[in-house]
């Protein structure tokens, strides 16, 4: 099997952020593009949350990356999101490897997809979270 050493991000870790631990994500991912997941994004106060949906015409807009090192980024990104083994359950946030478009093109990525309920939370409608600082 293949080590998938790309993944998408969303939100806070995006190439626009000035938040400290995205700058760290950086210098560890080279920035390959735009990209899109087939799913919903959720306001979570200042980052987002995107989680599947059964809608096919709503995306969450974001970047893939390509990971310089998988073995030593993912322990820092799972702390980062919450859902590493030091972090009580039920975690926000699980990574699961998913299918990103670029364009017309699928490609596996890992992502971090949000896991708690919904119903209570406003959607973000144009898929693009706003603030990244």
């Amino acid at each position: 099997m293949t080590q998938i050493d790309r993944i998408f991000v969303y939100g806070t870790l995006m190439s626009t952020s000035t938040y400290g631990l995205a700058k760290q994500f950086h210098g560890q991912a080279d920035l390959i593009g735009n990209a899109k997941w087939a799913g919903r994004l959720f306001h979570l106060g200042s980052y987002p949350g995107a989680a599947r949906s059964t809608d096919e015409n709503t995306w969450v807009m974001g970047e893939l990356w390509l990971l310089h090192n998988p073995d030593t980024a993912f322990p820092f990104l799972d702390d980062y999101e919450g859902c590493s083994e030091h972090h009580p359950f039920p975690h926000e946030y699980r990574r699961s490897v998913e299918k990103v478009w670029m364009g017309d093109r699928e490609i596996a990525a890992w992502m971090y997809v949000y896991q708690l309920p919904t119903k209570k939370l406003m959607q973000i409608p144009s898929g693009r979270f706003g603030n990244t600082a």
